[in-house]
């Protein structure tokens, strides 16, 4: 698998989208999880390509203790366990056998505000408000 140099966050949802189109099951309703901020802006170019909603899935980076900017892992609040199913599969545009940060693998990798996010998950709601009988 060749290593990627996406463009922008946008640049890789819009190359996501496109492998997941192939694997598309349209007798199953899809929902596009995206971490916020920076996961929302991915995820919103895979839910429109997809004509999927979109909802948010809150974690917290779990921060290497001496570089606290090194996330080295991330954590979930609550009760529950994530539920696998079996036709679940993890797709992923590349594996660099060298990774030391996501920001690395994209020529723009700006911080996205909250003001964008928001904006973002108002867009959505009101696109699948208006689909809703």
């Amino acid at each position: 698998m060749d290593d990627i140099i996406f463009e922008d966050r946008r640049d890789a949802g819009r190359r996501l989208a496109k492998v997941l189109a192939e694997r598309k099951n349209l007798n199953q309703p899809l929902v596009v999880l995206g971490i916020p901020r920076g996961g929302l802006v991915v995820a919103d170019e895979v839910a429109e390509a997809m004509s999927a909603s979109l909802d948010v899935i809150i974690v917290r980076k779990l921060r290497a203790p001496f570089q606290p900017e090194l996330g080295i892992g991330a954590v979930v609040n609550g009760d529950h366990i994530s539920i696998i199913n079996e036709e679940d599969e993890t797709i992923c545009l590349s594996m660099p056998f060298s990774f030391n940060a996501v920001g690395e693998w994209y020529r723009n990798f700006d911080q996205v505000e909250d003001e964008e996010a928001i904006a973002i998950l108002h867009r959505n709601w009101a696109r699948f408000k208006l689909r809703s009988p």
